[in-house]
């Protein structure tokens, strides 16, 4: 009612007035004897929720995290809100830290922690922020309209996620003929059965069905011929590279592993 008063029982609707920060929706206020021990509770309380946040992911489960900073709690709330919408099946967004206000270094310094990503909506970093996200890699967007802030953190997550290897198997050679032998290299002459081989492909090698070992396909002759690459039904000779023990009969497999970057 516009009236001073020094205390508020239940339900009583205040203006509160001295804060340093804005409180965040839905926070609670807890009264301490003192300055200290309120300093205390709060040290206490960020610990626990900033190593919950780094720590917590679960296994398998695709996350970036991000800190975010708007310039009012009305829009933090609506952005907030719409940045649920970007997450699928594939990926998960975390707030790791959310406020209003510019973008300050210990905000970089917690992104730089968490690998996380700093978006701010109609703010930007201070100078001491930006000089500091530039040092340690730090990523730091910034946007005035929601459609260019989720276009933009759409655009940015691929970079957060670590690319899929992806093994897939490009052919098969019948051992014919052991040439030589050597410590962790052998000589051999097969048939291609299936598929092609390239240098620099790993073999893995079969006997009877049973998977024995791998090693690396570093040559192919062909005619006396150094070649790339062999397709099915051509006889080749192969510098076979792995301390497994080819025979004759054997199967090599050859495995080529595929980079497989995400996308959004």
């Amino acid at each position: 009612m516009g009236k001073p008063i020094d205390e508020a029982g239940p339900s009583t609707p205040v203006i509160i007035l001295g804060f340093n920060a804005v409180p965040q929706v839905g926070e609670k206020f807890v009264e301490v004897n003192d300055q200290k021990s309120a300093e205390e509770r709060i040290a206490k309380k960020q610990k626990k929720e900033k190593d919950s946040v780094l720590l917590g992911r679960e296994e398998g489960q695709r996350m970036v995290n991000l800190i975010l900073k708007s310039d009012v709690e009305g829009t933090l709330e609506a952005v907030r809100s719409v940045l649920r919408s970007i997450e699928n099946d594939d990926v998960k967004l975390r707030i790791l830290e959310s406020g209003v206000g510019g973008i300050t270094d210990s905000d970089v310094r917690l992104a730089s922690n968490g690998n996380a990503l700093i978006v701010g909506f109609r703010v930007k970093p201070n100078n001491v922020a930006a000089n500091l996200a530039q040092q340690q890699g730090v990523n730091i967007i910034t946007f005035d309209t929601i459609y260019d802030l989720v276009s933009g953190v759409r655009s940015a997550i691929p970079s957060y996620i670590a690319p899929e290897v992806k093994e897939e198997t490009t052919g098969q050679l019948k051992v014919l003929k052991i040439f030589r032998t050597e410590p962790n290299k052998m000589i051999i002459g097969g048939r291609v059965v299936d598929g092609e081989l390239k240098i620099g492909l790993t073999l893995t090698v079969f006997r009877e069905g049973e998977k024995l070992g791998k090693g690396k396909l570093k040559q192919i002759r062909s005619l006396d011929k150094i070649i790339d690459k062999a397709k099915k039904g051509d006889e080749i000779g192969i510098l076979f590279e792995g301390s497994t023990k080819v025979e004759e009969g054997d199967i090599l497999e050859a495995i080529e592993k595929k980079i497989v970057k995400f996308s959004l």
